[in-house]
């Protein structure tokens, strides 16, 4: 699962696990309706830093409880902890093999694999699908702030079948879609939407069985000057499960050496026809409650570079998974 899915800052653990609330609505089949496109909010936890969706999970006829997921592009699955879901009824959910474990970069899930009714709702219309394979977690392992359920949308060769590649079946459209990250941290996932203006800048996705990476030229602490960083991992890593920009420690030493007060940072990337732009995230992106969001960690890639949700704050970025391009937009 992604490489750095380091959730949070572990800032406020009590206070996550103290104001989990999950909601059982009851709606049936009629109540749901769907016109091909999904507008499904995201939710922005402040004093985690972390950014979340709700599903629905049948646990009987009609019947779905409301769980608040991480949105997290680094991992394939939709895992729920059982213990949220309360009394399922017998039935309603279909054991199916699976790996026994899933592993993130801050947490570790013994699961069992299911299929069951799940409910993705946007902001006018939802759309039921049955028989969906989920992992339901059981014993969990969790560094930071806490365990997490987690709503996955990389896809690749695995076991099972990734969440989205089921969703893009179940609706019949293709497994495309957008983030876009209001600067409050608010924002939207849409399901068979492009997000993409004129003026975005479409890259094309490098190859890798899971990930989401693009070429990085570099990286440039701007402020008066520019001062390009030393050490810089040649691939960045779109991964809406981390908070944090992430890699190996010596570009983290070369970057706190660059960097000075106030200075933006300056992600060099190329568009499909070879024309150099740049990403550009200012201070307010890269702190939270005074923390510097860098987290250095070995890898066993040590050439990509994360970049988690924080520092994708006030952009559009519309994934197509069968073209393989990231279309990127600035400034909503």
């Amino acid at each position: 699962v992604g490489v750095a899915t380091v959730l949070s800052i572990s800032l406020v653990v009590l206070w996550f696990l103290s104001s989990r609330r999950f909601v059982l609505v009851n709606l049936t089949e009629d109540t749901c309706r769907w016109d091909g496109q999904l507008d499904i909010p995201i939710h922005y936890e402040p004093r985690i830093g972390v950014h979340m969706v709700t599903v629905g999970i049948g646990v009987g006829p009609g019947r779905f409880r409301n769980v608040k997921c991480v949105l997290d592009t680094g991992s394939r699955h939709l895992t729920v902890a059982r213990s949220a879901l309360g009394r399922v009824e017998d039935g309603t959910w279909i054991p199916v093999a699976g790996p026994s474990f899933i592993h993130y970069g801050t947490q570790t899930d013994a699961v069992r694999w299911v299929e069951a009714p799940v409910r993705v709702s946007g902001r006018r219309v939802c759309h039921d699908m049955r028989n969906v394979t989920l992992a339901g977690a059981g014993e969990r392992k969790c560094r930071g702030a806490g365990c997490f359920n987690v709503l996955g949308l990389s896809v690749g060769a695995g076991a099972t079948v990734p969440f989205l590649t089921q969703l893009a079946r179940h609706a019949g459209v293709r497994p495309t879609f957008c983030i876009a990250m209001r600067r409050n941290g608010t924002g939207s996932l849409r399901i068979n939407h492009e997000c993409a203006d004129r003026n975005a800048r479409r890259i094309r996705l490098l190859d890798h069985p899971q990930w989401y990476l693009v070429r990085l030229d570099g990286v440039v602490c701007r402020g008066t000057d520019d001062r390009p960083v030393a050490s810089c991992p040649s691939r960045l890593m779109v991964d809406t499960g981390s908070n944090q920009l992430g890699g190996r420690p010596d570009f983290f030493r070369a970057l706190r050496t660059t960097l000075r007060p106030g200075d933006a940072l300056v992600f060099r990337l190329r568009d499909t026809a070879d024309n150099a732009f740049e990403y550009v995230v200012p201070p307010s992106a890269y702190t939270h409650a005074g923390h510097l969001l860098f987290d250095p960690h070995q890898e066993s890639d040590n050439d990509v570079l994360v970049l988690g949700s924080m520092f994708m704050r006030g952009f559009q970025l519309t994934v197509d998974v069968a073209a393989r391009e990231l279309a990127v937009s600035a400034n909503i």
